[in-house]
């Protein structure tokens, strides 16, 4: 969803961290900032995309 919105703007890379509690995984960071946490859900991330300003190539379709 995120390379469909952003395109090459935007990475999402994955990484096991096995010393996080179960509610705290996953993370996501964008730029170093915790922007998720206890979830992958994309709306939050796509949210706080979109409060940094990061310019999309597709509108989210709702």
């Amino acid at each position: 969803m995120l390379e469909r919105l952003y395109g090459s703007g935007v990475v999402l890379t994955y990484r096991f961290d096995g010393n996080l509690a179960p509610e705290e995984s996953p993370v996501v960071l964008v730029d170093g900032i915790v922007a998720v946490k206890g979830r992958l859900a994309p709306l939050p991330v796509v949210n706080y995309l979109d409060r940094l300003g990061v310019p999309r190539i597709a509108p989210v379709s709702e």
